[in-house]
């Protein structure tokens, strides 16, 4: 019964992949250079030709970088992207172990000294005033 669920799926959408297969079983092959290694071979490269330090080279790059970022931003952004990592994408606040956040507004108020809110609850007299 799962095996035809399975080969449902995969005609109905075939470039999904089914529940616990890998898009790339075999993994990346062996001997790939990131791109971490390939920027370090090719600064490692120019600066030779330029009689430069590798750390020069890569000051000089930066600020060129940084001139260019102010008019169009993209090729600096993926850059960094990928030589540092792109930043999360999305933020989950959860409390202690993973449960809820507890929050109370009184300890709040009370931690930052701050006064008390005027109470706006509905009230049975709505004509009269609920603070003094």
């Amino acid at each position: 019964m799962a095996e035809n669920l399975a080969v449902q799926e995969k005609i109905r959408n075939p470039s999904h992949f089914l529940p616990g297969q890998s898009g790339n079983p075999l993994g990346k092959p062996k001997g790939t250079r990131d791109y971490a290694t390939i920027w370090r071979e090719g600064i490692h490269k120019i600066a030779k030709s330029k009689n430069m330090t590798e750390e020069e080279l890569e000051a000089t790059l930066v600020a060129s970088g940084f001139e260019k970022a102010f008019k169009d931003y993209r090729y600096f952004k993926d850059h960094l992207d990928r030589k540092v990592g792109k930043p999360p994408e999305s933020l989950q606040l959860t409390g202690a172990g993973g449960g809820p956040i507890q929050f109370s507004l009184s300890a709040m108020l009370d931690r930052y000294n701050a006064p008390t809110p005027i109470d706006v609850s509905p009230q049975e007299d709505a004509g009269k005033p609920t603070h003094g």
